[in-house]
């Protein structure tokens, strides 16, 4: 079980940037003039592989292999998670697409790629390109192989993260400490819905937080990670928090050129998104609405006016469904203070971008408070996180104390 424990962290990241660059290649081979059908399905499949592995196999990740048998409470931990993942399985396979985002957006994009073999019947529409193509064209690959199941790469990518998440705190902790975290993740109720209904927020929490993980590791590997986190999403600008973490450990490695590389992959995808978003919306004659200036002096009057009302929506719709994930992090701020945590940094930066974009919404959308479980679904990311940020900081202080 130690041997097989200690590869899972490789086949997840292997599953997971697989998935991203394969949609992703396909997506540009059909800039080319490629059908999106089967053929490029393959080769963008075989392309995708060979770049996933390379990713990996040049990040020189700390992995550690235990040679001794889990005790029996580990045992029963692991059966737990274990559990939980199957469970996640079953329940996407057999349950139906119903969530409405989906129906009417991800899996029906999907239903039309696979069927026409191209964009061009939901390039017409502003609404059918409000996200990019990731979750819709994994959709579509189920579709063009007979399959009706697509639900179930959501459970994937849940048990992916779960993998990810004992890999990278058994090589920052104990193996006690990563078993646990890694049912205090797979128990989070937001992420195991996630796993069942195919939103795009798993996915994009994924990305997210596994650039963040493994920029000390690579930077190449974490710049391509955050470029495919906004290959799901777009609009959230949580991205460059993870630019920040690769320029900041490029300069203190002395890689600035590595740095600079991981920092472009990134950028190279998501621009690639938004270049063939601008064609299309000046091929099909349509404008987008704007949505003002940030930097306009009068907003700030119109959120002083809203302050009491924005402070209700962030405890009720950002504070509240986390709260033992924010007791973590008020815990976790002496520790992170004093181990000078980049990856609790990075947490800080997160929510300020969360509570800043919450404050300049509200100025911009009348409906904007009716529509909170979005901001819930939107930081998704902070459960496993800051389950990873804490336990290992806690790790870090019993060590230290000589624990």
């Amino acid at each position: 079980m130690n041997k097989i424990l200690s590869k899972l962290e490789y086949s997840s990241l292997l599953f997971i940037l697989t998935s991203g660059l394969t949609t992703f290649i396909w997506f540009v081979l059909y800039l080319l003039g490629f059908s999106l059908d089967i053929p490029s399905l393959l080769i963008s499949l075989f392309v995708g592989i060979v770049v996933a592995t390379s990713l990996i196999k040049t990040s020189k990740l700390d992995v550690v292999v235990d040679h001794e048998k889990f005790k029996s409470t580990e045992k029963l931990i692991i059966g737990c998670t274990t559990t939980l993942i199957l469970l996640a399985l079953v329940v996407a396979v057999y349950n139906p697409i119903v969530s409405w985002d989906s129906l009417t957006l991800y899996d029906f994009r999907g239903l039309i790629i696979a069927q026409s073999h191209s964009l061009q019947d939901i390039s017409s529409a502003t609404y059918y390109l409000g996200y990019p193509l990731m979750t819709s064209l994994v959709h579509a690959a189920f579709y063009l192989v007979s399959s009706n199941t697509p639900q179930i790469f959501y459970a994937l990518l849940y048990a992916c993260l779960i993998f990810l998440t004992y890999g990278r705190m058994r090589s920052w902790t104990s193996r006690s400490y990563a078993v646990v975290t890694s049912l205090l993740v797979a128990c989070n109720p937001f992420l195991w819905e996630h796993a069942t209904i195919s939103y795009t927020n798993l996915p994009y929490s994924i990305f997210l937080v596994a650039g963040l993980l493994y920029a000390p590791n690579s930077l190449l590997l974490s710049g391509v990670l955050i470029g495919l986190s906004t290959w799901v999403r777009m609009s959230e600008p949580f991205w460059i928090v993870g630019l920040l973490l690769i320029a900041y450990y490029g300069w203190k490695q002395k890689k600035i050129v590595r740095a600079g590389v991981g920092i472009i992959a990134a950028l190279a995808i998501r621009t690639t998104w938004t270049m063939y978003l601008t064609g299309a919306y000046l091929h099909a004659g349509l404008v987008k609405e704007a949505a003002g200036s940030i930097y306009n002096l009068a907003i700030f009057g119109k959120i002083l006016a809203n302050f009491g009302t924005i402070c209700s929506y962030l405890w009720e719709f950002i504070i509240t469904p986390y709260f033992g994930i924010w007791i973590l992090a008020i815990f976790s701020l002496v520790p992170a203070y004093i181990f000078r945590s980049k990856l609790y940094l990075s947490f800080i930066m997160l929510i300020a971008m969360t509570i800043a974009g919450t404050a300049i919404f509200s100025t911009y959308f009348v409906s904007w408070y009716s529509i909170g479980g979005s901001a819930t679904r939107m930081i998704l990311f902070i459960a496993p996180l800051v389950t990873m940020i804490g336990v290992r900081l806690y790790y870090l202080s019993e060590d230290k104390n000589g624990k």
